[in-house]
């Protein structure tokens, strides 16, 4: 019975963690000047609302982003955010912090605070969780092939290891320049598609993405596709204030 209710909950958990990374690669800013500000909202307080589309293009919810605070580093700069989203009904379903930052020109979305949010749910096992951040070179052009991604978490129950769950984001690609126009207005965007591999013990799965960002905003536009490519889901912006 303990065994099963374990592998009941990580079943649970890594259907939400590939929800999050959704979230957060819908999130992820564009860099392109040295303190990586140009395509990212820094400000204090700034916040974005995006309407977010089942397959069919029915509304499922809404999606909110709000830029907690903003500290200048050795490096360049931190951002610390605050994302949740809300069902149909108007109830929070789940809230993730995120930590964003610059160093040396290229900006990074530390892979580890989003998951690690999720895992501390799990109270009383050891959770060792390791990371490539994700990185968004500076003077992104149509053509440019972006590096990976992974976070890595090994679940132990007393030393023994029950699961190891993985997210690779991969194949990240600089694919056109193009004009978006939603409900918040028109932006001129570049698009950018993706793979995330997951994986769950012997568990694998495998979705694409494409996501729009404007230059100052920050994302515009989210498509999420299953391993056949076939539209799962849409995300858009609607208000920004």
């Amino acid at each position: 019975m303990f065994d099963y209710q374990i592998n009941f909950n990580l079943a649970t958990m890594i259907k939400k963690s590939l929800f999050f990374f959704a979230v957060v690669l819908f999130m992820i800013p564009v860099a392109k000047s040295q303190d990586c500000t140009s395509y990212f909202p820094q400000e204090k307080g700034k916040k974005l609302t995006y309407q977010m589309y089942d397959k069919k293009g029915k509304p499922s919810g809404k999606m909110y982003y709000e830029v907690l605070d903003n500290q200048r580093t050795k490096d360049g700069l931190k951002i610390t955010t605050r994302q949740w989203v809300e069902s149909a009904e108007g109830e929070v379903v789940d809230t993730i912090l995120l930590n964003y930052y610059c160093k040396q020109g290229e900006f990074y979305i530390d892979m580890k605070t989003s998951l690690a949010n999720m895992l501390g749910k799990y109270q009383g096992m050891d959770i060792k969780v390791s990371s490539k951040d994700l990185a968004m070179p500076p003077h992104l052009k149509v053509g440019d092939q972006l590096p990976d991604g992974e976070v890595t978490a090994q679940v132990l129950n007393n030393g023994v290891k029950l699961v190891t769950i993985t997210s690779t984001v991969k194949n990240r690609k600089v694919v056109a320049k193009e004009n978006i126009t939603t409900p918040a207005g028109t932006f001129k965007c570049i698009k950018i598609t993706f793979d995330n591999d997951g994986k769950v013990g012997f568990i694998k799965t495998h979705a694409q993405g494409a996501t729009w960002y404007a230059e100052g905003i920050g994302t515009i536009r989210s498509e999420n596709y299953n391993k056949k490519g076939k539209l799962e889901s849409s995300s858009e912006l609607i208000e920004l204030k």
